[in-house]
């Protein structure tokens, strides 16, 4: 290893001895007349502190006051600002739900009437059918099929086996009429009983 050789030790003690001297120097230079000038002017500051005692609580009390000062211009500007910033979200929503509106009424405006009037259309033919046509029920079925009324005296509750049979409308009258007789045979039936 060359740093471990005896013949190089006196170059490298030379080498790093006038790198020291240098760095030295240097720092005689440049450094130690600003730190010096930085400590005196700090001993002077604190030797006039000592005697103008009065004048610092006179800075230290306007000091005061500025600083609240300070505060509450800070808290009006803060409050200001936060205020515009809240008109400019109020602002930005009303003006996202009026475009919102908008879009609406251009994309979906005729499909919406055309809705409208189909539903018109529909609860209206529905009024009218349940209005002028539930009394007038066909039950062809139930005509043809003796069967099927014979059954159908025998039940308690005939809307329920209508609503359960396929293909089969009577009239509104007609099952009034036997809800009527089912009731008495079953009176009778009790009497007898």
């Amino acid at each position: 290893m060359p740093q471990l050789d005896l013949v190089s030790f006196l170059s490298q003690y030379f080498w790093l001895l006038v790198a020291f001297i240098i760095f030295y120097f240097y720092l005689y230079k440049t450094f130690l007349p600003k730190m010096y000038r930085i400590y005196s002017v700090r001993e002077k500051l604190i030797h006039k502190s000592g005697e103008s005692s009065e004048t610092e609580l006179q800075l230290s009390s306007g000091s005061h006051q500025a600083s609240q000062k300070k505060h509450q211009l800070m808290h009006s500007v803060l409050s200001n600002v936060q205020q515009a910033i809240q008109a400019r979200i109020d602002d930005q929503e009303n003006w996202k739900n009026e475009q919102r509106k908008q879009v609406i009424e251009k994309s979906f405006g005729k499909v919406y009437s055309s809705f409208k009037k189909a539903v018109l259309l529909q609860s209206l033919s529905q009024w009218i059918v349940l209005k002028f046509a539930a009394p007038f029920i066909y039950a062809p079925a139930a005509s043809k099929s003796p069967a099927l009324t014979k059954k159908l005296e025998n039940i308690d509750n005939f809307e329920s086996a209508l609503l359960a049979s396929s293909n089969v409308y009577l009239p509104v009258n007609f099952l009034k009429k036997k809800k009527k007789g089912l009731k008495k045979k079953q009176k009778r039936k009790k009497k007898e009983a």
